[in-house]
């Protein structure tokens, strides 16, 4: 996945049980390209508030 700051991020707001299965089947690694802003713009879709608060953990 690819997303730039103003970009709408829309493989992770179309289907949340889709977004689940690429996490929970990553074997070693999980790896997002994109702008945090984009994820923080959109807090208000479940998914993006979810790997936005996932990836703080990782990296603050």
């Amino acid at each position: 996945m690819v997303y730039g700051k103003n970009d709408n991020p829309v493989f992770i707001k179309s289907n949340h049980e889709l977004m689940n299965v690429a996490v929970s089947r990553a074997k070693d690694h999980f790896i997002v390209v994109g702008s945090k802003a984009c994820l923080e713009r959109n807090k208000d879709d479940e998914a993006c508030h979810l790997l936005d608060t996932k990836l703080k953990t990782i990296n603050p």
